[in-house]
């Protein structure tokens, strides 16, 4: 596997990788080009494009020292998600402390982290309240 720099023209893969693995988000929202476009705007600098014998097979990245990743799904179930950890926190990540926010019912995420020597840690809560734009 190898990393490579997330580059524009590598967006619409990443929104479309992101999209269709969606319910493995935080936010199950599907995501629309034009927010897509400004949120990798404003962090796509620090995303990562990992492949397999030349074909992409998903993206990892930080924002706020958050890692995010998700995996193309013809290509899930192949031990690609904690390479792309390891590789990625052991070469590219510049921060000395990471964390990563998995849903509690994304079994192949928490596995992911597990097998590239993550720690489990307590659940932090927070409110899923939609303010009024008044408030």
């Amino acid at each position: 596997m190898e990393l490579r720099k997330a580059t524009y023209r590598d967006w619409d893969f990443i929104l479309q990788v992101r999209n269709e693995g969606k319910d493995g988000f935080m936010d199950a929202e599907l995501i629309d080009s034009e927010t897509h476009e400004l949120f990798m705007s404003e962090n796509g600098k620090g995303y990562f494009i990992a492949s397999v014998k030349g074909m992409d097979v998903g993206f990892i990245g930080e924002v706020q020292r958050d890692v995010r990743l998700a995996i193309h799904p013809d290509c899930t179930g192949k031990g690609y998600g904690s390479k792309m950890i390891e590789l990625y926190t052991g070469k590219f990540s510049k921060e000395d402390y990471l964390s990563a926010t998995v849903k509690p019912d994304n079994i192949a995420s928490i596995k992911s982290f597990e097998k590239a020597g993550w720690i489990m840690q307590p659940i932090t809560f927070r409110p899923m309240l939609k303010r009024k734009e008044n408030d």
